[in-house]
C-alpha cells in the first residue's frame, strides 16, 4: 500500500472524527444523551519491500462512552427523589389543613367549650344555650371538612396510582420495542453497537424509575430484562407486562399496584414489594400518614361522642326532662357498617357488627370478657383471621396479636370494640378488615336541635329539713347513671319475690336480659318442689329459648310465648307472585306445637299494599299473624300531638306511648272516625277509609300540607308473630325477584333474617287457685315480671315515670352517728341497714343492703354527701329537680370535658389524653412526618444533583473538548489531504519520469 492509499485511510479516518464530534456537539443538550468517540487503531503493513510499513489507520467503532455505574447511581437516585417529593407534597398540604388556624379542629374546639362555659353563667339564658349549639354545629362541620379533605387527599392517591400504572405500563412496551430494536440492529450492523437507540433506552428506564425502583440485567443479544419492585419481572427482551391499579383484596376503596399478565391470566398484587419511587411515595403517605390521621381524628370524635353523650344524660333540660344523646349515637348503622371489610377472597357468609363504647365486664360467659370502653380505643385498624373453628385479630400498623380463642366466644370485647357474629358463618381462611374509626370524623353530628333540650342541670336535689338542729349540709356530688335498662316497680323490703294465687296471677317474663342458672326461680304449691331453677343459660336471649326451658323444668305451670318480628315501614311495591316472591317464612324451635316449613309468600303478581302483603303472611299458618300498625313521625323534630276520640279508638286505633316524635297508634280496622276524634298537630283526619294504605296516605298528604312547624307523615308497619314461642325466619335470595317492595328494617336480599321484638312469656299456675311463686337472684341477669321487680333496681330513673326519683330518698338520723335511708313510696320503707355516719367517708351511695339474701349493693345513679355535724332526729331528703333550670351542674361537668383524660389508655388502664390533646396528638403526628419528609426531599434532591452531575461528567458533552478535538481531527484531515495532495504529486512525477 503506497501514501496516496494510506493517506485515504486517515483522511477517513479523520472524517469519521470529525462527524462524531459534530453529533457530540449537536447532542449536547440532548436530554440523556452519552458522548461518543471513533475508536481507531492502525492498519499492519507488509514486508514487500523488506521493510515493515504500516498501512495506514482504520476505525473499529464508534463508542458510547457509558458508565454503568453512573447510569445505576441515576436511577436509584431519581427513584429516591420522586418518592420523597410526592410523600412531602402531599403531607405539606394535609399539614396546613389540620394545623392551620382557620381550617384546624383546634380552634372549633376552643369555641365550643367556650359557649359551654359560657352557659356554666346563666343556664336559663336560651340564647347561651342556642350559642352552644351553634358552635357545636360548627364543630361537627370543622370535623366534616377535615375528613372531605383528607379522604380527596386519598382519591388524589388513588388517582396517582391508576396514573403511575398507566404511564409504567406504556413505558415498559416502549422498552420492549426498543429492546427488538436494538437485537436487530446489533444483528444487521454486524456487531456495531446501536448507541441511539442506547441512549433511548437509558431514557426510558430513567423515566420508569420515577415510578418505581427497577433493576435492569443486560443479556448477550443487546437487550435488557427489567424487573421492578423486589425482582417481579416487567420486561423480559421483547415482552413487556401491564401494570394496573385495582381495588385492594382487603380494602376496595384503596388501589394497589398489580402486574397483569394478560397471557397467563394471571394478576399479583405488588404494592408490599414495591421498595421505592412514586408510587412508593403515594403508598407510604396513604399507609403512614393519611390513613392514620384519619383514624386519630376519629378517635377524637368517639371520645368526644361517647364522653359528652354519657354526661349529657345524666343531666336535665330546660323542661325538665333527662338528658339525651347530645350527638348522634357512636353506632349508628350508617357508621356501624362501614367497620367491617370482609376480604373478596372469603368463601363464608358471615357478618360482622362492631360496635364502640362501654361494655360491663361479662363473668357469666366462659371464657370471661373483660370491661373495656372507649379509652381503651386506638387510632387503628385491625385484621381477624379465621382459621378452622378459631380467630385471631391482628393489629395492622405492627401486625401483634390483640386477641385469639374460638370461634364459639364471639362476640369479641376488646380495645373498645364489641365484635359480634350477627349472621352467616365463617369459613377456614376467611379474613375481615376491622377499621373501628371509619365514617366517624364524617358522621359525627348534633342531635339536639332545640335550645331547651340541653341538659345543663342535675334531676336530682337534696335539702336540709328546716326543723333541723344540727349543722349537716348535704349536697349531689356526682351523676353516674339515669339509664335503667330493666323494667321495675318499688322496691320491696322483705324479698325479690312475687307470690300469688291463680287465676288472679298472669306472669309476663320478658326476654330483655337472659336469665342464668339459678337466677330464675319457680314455685308452684302442690306441684313442684320450691325454688326450681331453669337450667344454665339458654341458647340465646330470646322468648322461645326461656319458653322451652320452662317448660322443660318446671312443673304444675302453663306457659305460653309470643314472638314479635316489626319488618318496619311496607312500601308498596311490585311482586312477582306466590311461586316468585323470593319471600320465605319458616318458624321452628319450642317446646310444642307444628313448625311452619319454609313456605313462599302466597302474593299475588302485581302491585300490593299492605293489607294485601298482611293477608299473605296471616295465611301462612294458623300460628301465625300478621297486621299492619300506624307509625306517625313528626318531621319537625318536635313530639307529636295526637288525640284520639272514641270512634277513633273503635276503629283500632290506639297510643303505644307518651307523645314522642314517632308514635305507633296501632292497627286500623276499619270504620267512620269521627273529625275531632283523628287529630294529629291540630288537623282533623276524621273520615271514612277503606283501609290502612289509606288512612296512611290520608295523614301524609295532610302532613305535608300543613305549615312547616306542623309536619309529619305516616308509614303502615307490617308485624308478624308467632304465637307459640318459636322462631320467625324470613329467607330471600335476590330481592324479590327483582322487583321494589320493600320493607324499612328489612332488607329484602342477602341472607336469612332472625329476630325476636317484644317477646314475652306468660306463666300461669296449671290448676287454678294454686300459689305461684317467682323470684329472682342475679340483679344483672334475672328474668322480670311484668310491673313487679324480681330484683332491687339499678338506680332510681324509671323509663315509665320522667320528672320524678324512683323512689324518692329521705334520711333520717336515729341518733348523732348513725342514719337510716328510706324509700319514700307511699309509707316509708327501710333501704338497708343503718348506716354509721363517718365525716371522712361522707358518702351515702351506694349502700350495702344486707337484707337481702344474698346481699346486694343499692346504688340510686347519683351520689350524695353529708358534710357537718347532723344531730339526732335532723332529716334530709332527695328528689327530682323539677324546674331547676337554673342548675348548672351538668354544665360544669360538660365543660370539663375539655381537659378530661377520656383517651388512649395506658399499661395500668388509665386515659392519659384529653379531646384537645386527642387532636394535638394528630398535629404533631403529620407535623412531624411533613417534617422529617423536608429532610428527605432535601437529602434526596442532593444526592440526585451529585448522580447527574457524575454521570454528565462522565458520559455527557463537554463542548470545550469537543471543540479541541474539533480542531485536532480537522489538522489530520487537513493533513491527510495535504498528504494525497503530496502523493498525488509525486505519482504524476514519476509518470512524467518514466513517460
Amino acid at each position: 500500500m503506497g501514501a496516496l492509499d494510506i493517506s485515504i485511510t486517515g483522511l477517513n479516518v479523520a472524517r469519521a472524527q470529525l462527524d462524531v464530534t459534530a453529533n457530540n456537539i449537536s447532542n449536547a443538550s440532548t436530554p440523556g444523551y452519552t458522548r461518543q468517540r471513533a475508536l481507531i487503531s492502525n492498519v499492519q503493513g507488509d514486508a514487500a519491500s523488506g521493510q515493515l510499513i504500516g498501512s495506514g489507520v482504520q476505525l473499529d467503532r464508534i463508542e458510547r462512552l457509558a458508565d454503568q455505574f453512573a447510569i445505576s447511581q441515576l436511577r436509584s437516585s431519581t427513584t429516591a427523589f420522586s418518592e420523597s417529593d410526592i410523600f412531602h407534597r402531599i403531607a405539606e398540604r394535609t399539614d396546613n389543613l389540620v394545623s392551620n388556624e382557620t381550617t384546624s379542629l383546634s380552634s372549633a374546639l376552643e369555641d365550643y367549650f367556650g359557649a359551654l362555659n359560657e352557659g356554666v353563667n346563666d343556664p336559663t339564658s336560651v340564647s347561651l344555650r342556642q350559642n352552644i349549639l351553634g358552635e357545636a354545629g360548627r364543630l361537627t362541620s370543622r370535623f366534616h371538612a377535615i375528613e372531605t379533605e383528607i379522604s380527596q387527599l386519598t382519591s388524589e392517591v388513588n388517582r396517582e396510582m391508576t396514573d403511575a400504572a398507566n404511564n409504567i405500563t406504556q413505558i415498559a412496551k416502549r422498552v420492549a420495542i426498543v429492546n427488538d430494536q436494538v437485537r436487530d440492529a446489533v444483528g444487521a450492523g454486524g456487531g456495531a453497537t446501536p448507541n441511539d437507540l442506547l441512549d433511548e433506552r437509558d431514557r426510558l428506564l430513567e423515566e420508569l424509575a420515577k415510578f418505581v425502583n427497577i433493576s435492569a440485567f443486560e443479556n448477550a443479544d443487546g437487550t435488557v430484562d427489567v424487573s421492578v419492585g423486589s425482582g417481579q419481572s416487567l420486561v423480559t427482551g421483547g415482552t413487556s407486562i401491564t401494570v394496573v391499579a385495582e381495588a385492594s383484596a382487603q380494602d376496595a376503596s384503596i388501589k394497589n399496584l398489580f402486574l397483569k399478565d394478560i397471557k397467563k391470566n394471571v394478576t399479583t398484587d405488588i404494592t408490599k414489594e414495591v421498595q421505592g419511587g412514586r408510587v412508593k411515595g403515594l403508598i407510604d403517605v396513604r399507609n403512614d400518614l393519611l390513613d392514620p390521621a384519619l383514624r386519630e381524628l376519629g378517635l377524637v370524635a368517639a371520645g368526644l361522642i361517647q364522653t359528652t353523650n354519657t354526661q349529657h344524660k345524666v343531666g336535665m333540660d330546660f323542661n325538665s326532662a333527662l338528658g339525651q344523646d347530645f350527638f348522634k349515637d357512636l353506632n349508628l348503622s350508617t357508621i356501624v357498617k362501614q367497620r367491617v371489610l370482609p376480604n373478596s377472597a372469603n368463601k363464608g357468609t358471615a357478618t360482622l357488627s362492631v360496635e364502640l363504647g362501654e361494655f360491663a365486664a361479662d363473668t357469666v360467659s366462659i371464657p370471661n370478657k373483660p370491661a373495656t370502653g372507649v379509652k381503651d380505643l386506638e387510632a387503628e385498624e385491625y385484621e381477624l383471621i379465621i382459621t378452622g373453628t378459631s380467630f385471631e385479630l391482628i393489629r395492622q400498623s405492627d401486625q401483634a396479636s390483640v386477641t385469639s380463642g374460638a370461634i364459639s366466644e364471639f362476640p369479641i370485647q376488646v380495645q373498645g370494640m364489641k365484635i359480634s357474629l350477627t349472621t352467616g358463618g365463617f369459613v377456614d381462611k376467611d379474613r375481615y378488615l376491622i377499621r373501628p374509626m371509619q365514617g366517624l370524623a364524617r358522621g359525627i353530628e348534633v342531635d339536639i336541635t332545640d335550645p331547651k333540650k340541653l341538659a345543663l342541670a342535675w334531676p336530682v336535689e337534696a335539702r336540709e329539713a328546716q326543723t333541723n338542729l344540727g349543722s349537716g349540709k348535704i349536697q349531689v356530688t356526682d351523676m353516674v347513671s339515669t339509664n335503667q335498662p330493666v323494667n321495675f316497680s318499688n322496691l320491696s323490703t322483705t324479698s325479690d319475690t312475687l307470690i300469688a294465687t291463680q287465676p288472679a296471677l298472669v306472669s309476663k317474663l320478658t326476654d330483655l336480659n337472659t336469665p342464668q342458672s339459678g337466677d330464675l326461680l319457680f314455685s308452684v304449691a302442690g306441684a313442684t318442689a320450691d325454688d326450681v331453677a331453669i337450667p344454665a343459660a339458654p341458647i340465646d336471649p330470646s322468648a322461645r329459648a326461656l319458653f322451652d326451658a320452662i317448660t322443660a323444668n318446671v312443673a304444675g305451670v302453663t306457659p305460653t310465648a309470643q314472638t314479635t318480628l316489626d319488618l318496619g315501614a311496607y312500601t308498596d311495591g311490585d311482586w312477582l307472585g306466590a311461586s316468585g316472591s323470593d319471600f320465605t317464612v319458616e318458624t321452628f324451635g319450642g317446646a310444642s306445637g307444628a313448625n311452619l316449613a319454609a313456605t313462599p309468600l302466597g302474593i299475588a303478581a302485581g302491585v300490593r299494599d299492605v293489607e294485601e302483603v298482611v293477608t299473605a303472611i296471616t295465611a301462612l299458618s294458623g300460628n301465625i299473624s300478621a297486621q299492619a300498625d300506624l307509625v306517625v313521625k313528626s318531621q319537625t323534630g318536635e313530639p307529636l300531638n295526637i288525640t284520639l276520640g272514641p270512634t277513633a279508638l273503635a276503629a283500632g286505633l290506639s297510643f303505644d306511648s307518651e307523645a314522642k316524635e314517632i308514635m305507633n297508634i296501632g292497627q286500623y280496622n276499619g270504620g267512620v272516625i269521627a273529625a275531632e276524634d283523628l287529630v294529629i298537630n291540630g288537623i282533623q283526619l276524621g273520615a271514612t277509609y277503606a283501609d290502612t294504605t289509606a288512612i296512611r296516605d290520608a295523614i301524609r298528604t295532610a302532613g305535608n300540607s300543613t305549615t312547616l312547624e306542623q309536619k309529619f307523615t305516616a308509614d303502615a308497619h307490617v308485624v308478624v308473630t308467632e304465637n307459640q314461642g318459636k322462631t320467625i325466619k324470613i329467607s330471600t335470595t335476590g330481592n324479590n325477584g327483582g322487583t321494589q317492595a320493600n320493607f324499612s328494617n328489612f332488607s329484602l336480599t342477602g341472607a336469612a333474617q332472625e329476630n325476636f321484638q317484644k317477646g314475652q312469656v306468660t306463666v300461669t299456675a296449671a290448676v287454678a287457685g294454686s300459689t305461684l311463686k317467682v323470684s329472682g337472684n342475679n340483679p344483672e341477669y334475672g328474668g322480670f315480671v311484668e310491673g313487679v321487680a324480681l330484683n332491687i333496681p339499678r338506680n332510681a330513673f324509671h323509663p315509665d315515670r320522667p320528672g320524678q326519683l324512683d323512689p324518692p330518698i329521705k334520711i333520717q338520723f336515729i341518733d348523732d352517728t348513725c342514719y337510716q335511708v328510706y324509700a319514700m313510696s307511699g309509707t316509708l320503707k327501710p333501704i338497708g341497714n343503718v348506716q354509721h355516719y363517718d365525716p371522712q367517708n361522707p358518702d351515702v351511695f351506694p349502700l350495702v343492703d344486707s337484707t337481702t339474701v344474698p346481699a346486694t349493693n343499692y346504688d340510686p345513679g347519683y351520689r350524695i354527701q353529708i358534710t357537718g355535724t347532723p344531730t339526732k332526729g335532723d332529716m334530709f331528703t332527695v328528689g327530682y329537680n323539677t324546674d331547676g333550670i337554673g342548675d348548672n351542674s351538668n354544665a360544669i361537668e360538660l365543660a370539663k370535658i375539655q381537659q378530661e383524660k377520656v383517651l388512649t389508655a395506658d399499661s395500668l388502664g388509665n386515659a392519659t389524653n384529653s379531646i384537645s390533646q386527642g387532636y394535638e396528638n394528630l398535629i404533631s403526628s403529620v407535623a412531624t412526618k411533613t417534617e422529617t419528609s423536608i429532610i428527605d426531599l432535601n437529602a434526596s434532591e442532593t444526592l440526585q444533583k451529585q448522580a447527574q452531575q457524575k454521570r454528565d461528567s462522565i458520559m455527557g458533552v463537554n463542548l470545550d473538548e469537543e471543540a479541541a478535538n474539533l480542531v485536532q481531527f480537522q489538522q489530520a484531515f487537513q493533513a491527510s489531504a495535504r498528504a494525497i495532495t503530496v502523493a498525488q504529486n509525486m505519482f504524476d512525477t514519476l509518470i512524467q519520469a518514466v513517460g
